[in-house]
């Protein structure tokens, strides 16, 4: 038996399966004839057909996976909160004998004028001398800066000893300094040094005072000192001078400086007093 070879490359448009079944055949045949061939004798009868594996590439099909539908579920945003600024906790206050380079260093940060201050306890005198400006003295030993350098000058009119108005001009400086002092920035000091304030009005106090109201009441004091107009008389004491008026020598000491001032410098320390006092109540 001639068996045509088939050329597996002549055979255009052939599934590749379908040339790997036909060569499987033919070798199964091939090997048939030749045991036949070659055992001599009569042929056996045929045995069984053994059914060949014929092992094939087949590719895998894709399994579709089924897969449970998922529910949704919708993520809970967290709660809205109000968000919470924490202010950082203030700086831990010196001790009282030790405050005032602190006291200063915080008005010298709020573009506080602190030149003319000459006190080294600043926070004691402070209190010391408002403390006797509500009560109408003037406590020199505890003044925060320096009075005026110039000499007290009078003027002579006939038996009559008056002040001369030069000797106003000497406090012209010192006015000009306090009435441009910050009073935002000086409550804001004052409170921030608060309980060292309380502390040495405690010193020096009745137990309970409470310091906010002697400065309210130191400034009252000032602010009720008579404005007056005109040439003031004086008498000479030849240790000082006294004023004639004795209406106004009998004022408290603390309303006579006030005078002594002059008319214009004493009206803008009062309107100065009045908007510190504001910004402290408020």
């Amino acid at each position: 038996m001639i068996m045509r070879e088939e050329n597996s490359t002549e055979q255009t448009g052939q599934n590749q399966k379908t040339t790997i079944i036909v060569a499987v055949i033919a070798v199964i045949v091939i090997v048939i004839i030749g045991w036949t061939v070659f055992s001599g004798g009569e042929p056996e009868p045929d045995p069984e057909p053994v059914e060949q594996e014929v092992s094939m590439e087949v590719e895998p099909e894709e399994e579709e996976v089924v897969t449970d539908p998922v529910e949704e579920v919708e993520e809970e945003s967290p709660p809205i909160t109000d968000r919470v600024v924490t202010e950082p906790e203030p700086d831990p206050l010196p001790g009282l004998n030790e405050s005032t380079p602190a006291v200063m260093s915080a008005l010298d940060e709020r573009s506080v004028d602190t030149d003319p201050v000459t006190s080294e306890n600043l926070i004691r005198d402070l209190v010391v001398f408002i403390d006797n400006i509500a009560a109408g003295i003037v406590a020199r030993d505890a003044a925060v800066i320096d009075g005026p350098s110039e000499r007290f000058m009078v003027q002579e009119s006939g038996d009559t000893t008056y002040i001369d108005p030069r000797s106003y001009a000497r406090y012209d400086a010192i006015v000009d300094w306090f009435v441009g002092l910050d009073e935002d920035a000086m409550v804001a000091v004052f409170e921030q040094f608060e309980p060292l304030f309380d502390e040495a009005y405690a010193e020096v106090s009745r137990p309970g005072a409470d310091f906010r109201d002697r400065v309210r009441r130191a400034v009252s004091v000032l602010n009720a000192a008579p404005e007056q107009n005109g040439r003031l008389a004086l008498n000479d004491d030849e240790v000082m001078y006294t004023f004639a008026d004795e209406s106004l020598e009998s004022l408290p000491a603390a309303q006579r400086q006030m005078i002594r001032l002059g008319p214009d410098n004493m009206r803008r320390v009062k309107a100065k007093l009045t908007r510190l006092l504001n910004a402290l109540n408020n």
